[in-house]
C-alpha cells in the first residue's frame, strides 16, 4: 500500500472517530471531551495536513488517553 493510501485510510478513520464522538456527545454529555478531542485533532490535522507532526501527535495522544478512560 502506497503512502498515499495509508493517509487516507488514516484520514478517514480520524473523520469517523470524530463524527460517532460528536454523535454519542450529542445523547450523552460524558463523550463530550472526547468528541472535542477528537474535533481538535481533526483541525489540527486539516491546518498541518502532516500526521507526524508533534503538535497532532500531542492531540492525537490526548484523545486517546480520554477514550481509554470511557
Amino acid at each position: 500500500m502506497d503512502n498515499d493510501a495509508q493517509r487516507n485510510i488514516a484520514f478517514n478513520r480520524l473523520g469517523g472517530a470524530a463524527a460517532l464522538s460528536a454523535a454519542a456527545a450529542a445523547g450523552d454529555r460524558e463523550y463530550k471531551p472526547l468528541a472535542d478531542a477528537l474535533q481538535q485533532v481533526l483541525n489540527h490535522q486539516m491546518r498541518a495536513d502532516d500526521f507526524t507532526e508533534p503538535g497532532f501527535r500531542k492531540d492525537l495522544k490526548a484523545a486517546r488517553s480520554l477514550c481509554d478512560r470511557l
